[in-house]
C-alpha cells in the first residue's frame, strides 16, 4: 500500500483496500485465500494516495466511510492521527478548507 501511496497510484489503493474490505465478508472456508483485513495504516495510506493526486472528495468519502464503520460496529479501526492528517492534506490539495478546520 505504501508503494501505491508514494507511486501516486490512487486507483490502484482504493482497489485493494476495496478488495481488503471485501475480504472480511467472506465465508470461513474461503479464509485461506482471503487479504487482510484494513487497519488504520492501510486506509492512511490510501487517503494520503488519493490526497497526492487531487481526489480530496474520494480521500473524505472514504474517511466518512471508516467513521460510519466505526459507529455502526462493523469494524474496530478508529481513524487516528494519521487518517486525519491524510485527510487535511487531501483538503488541501483540493481546497476543501471549510472541511479541514
Amino acid at each position: 500500500m505504501s508503494t501505491f501511496d508514494k507511486g501516486r497510484q490512487w486507483k490502484a489503493a482504493v482497489t485493494l483496500l476495496n478488495a481488503m474490505e471485501a475480504s472480511s465478508i467472506v465465508d470461513e472456508s474461503d479464509k485461506e485465500l482471503s487479504l487482510p483485513l484494513p487497519n488504520t495504516y492501510t486506509y492512511s495510506l490510501v487517503i494520503s494516495a488519493c490526497a497526492r493526486c487531487g481526489k480530496g472528495d474520494l480521500a473524505l468519502s472514504i474517511l466518512d466511510q471508516m467513521e460510519r464503520n466505526v459507529s455502526n460496529n462493523e469494524t474496530t479501526v478508529e481513524p487516528n492521527n494519521w487518517v486525519y492528517n491524510a485527510a487535511i492534506a487531501a483538503c488541501s490539495e483540493s481546497n476543501h478548507q471549510s472541511r479541514s478546520k
